[in-house]
């Protein structure tokens, strides 16, 4: 995902599911783990795992969804969650405006807490890579 601040990719792992977030910077092509979910909440290779252990989620991916819902409906009016991207710990979903992207958020598995990525600036473009491999 292309925003205002750089780029946001998803890493993932050898099976297909995803792994990290990270964060490139356009002008330098600076590659890091996102801040945020992605440090605090990965169970797996996150730098500070808060409240999940491996396998101990109790919300699944429909859940996640619902409760993101909820997060715009109460703080972003006129936004809804897409469908989640699974990353250990946590889920992050794209906010959208009808069918268009307008950012993201992660939903804690074990506790449901909502993250908000507003470090990203405006989005400008989405664009899929296929595996290389």
């Amino acid at each position: 995902m292309r925003f205002s601040n750089g780029y946001y990719a998803e890493f993932l792992d050898s099976g297909g599911s995803g792994a990290a977030e990270v964060l490139v910077d356009s002008r330098s092509g600076t590659v890091r783990l996102e801040s945020g979910p992605a440090m605090m909440w990965n169970t797996a290779y996150g730098m500070m795992p808060v409240g999940a252990r491996p396998g101990t989620e109790a919300i699944g991916p429909d859940g996640a969804v619902r409760i993101a819902d909820r997060w715009l409906s109460e703080h972003r009016s006129g936004l809804h969650a897409a469908e989640p991207d699974r990353f250990p710990g946590y889920y992050t979903l794209h906010t959208l405006r009808g069918d268009h992207a307008i950012g993201t958020l992660s939903v804690n598995a074990s506790t449901g807490q909502v993250w908000y990525h507003n470090w990203h600036g405006r989005f400008l473009q989405m664009q899929r890579h296929a595996d290389s491999t």
